[in-house]
């Protein structure tokens, strides 16, 4: 049986896209608040760090949307996938994470 670890990947806590490089065929676990920015935890093979297979992107798209902010459907968000909800300043600032 393979090893696995969690480890954390952290992106700006501001909306918009955000791209990430993580291990190949990382699993996200969890996004929450860490700090001022947006902690994204994953479950990965340590082995595959830096390895690149043919035909996958290390680069993974993330979309940070505000509550309350307006977002066009056409984009593509009726295919994003929803990954959690950060609060931050006391939760007078929510931010909800998306990959695409």
């Amino acid at each position: 049986m393979e090893k696995r670890e969690i480890w954390v990947y952290r992106i700006p806590a501001r909306p918009g896209r955000h791209l990430q490089k993580m291990v190949e065929d990382a699993e996200i676990v969890s996004v929450r608040e860490q700090g001022e920015m947006i902690a994204i935890w994953a479950i990965v093979d340590p082995k595959m760090q830096g390895i690149i297979t043919e035909g996958k992107n290390p680069i993974r798209t993330f979309e940070v949307v505000m509550t309350g902010e307006e977002f066009d459907e056409r984009e593509g968000w009726a295919k994003m996938r929803f990954l959690g909800t950060c609060q931050f300043h006391g939760g007078s600032f929510i931010l909800h994470v998306f990959e695409s």
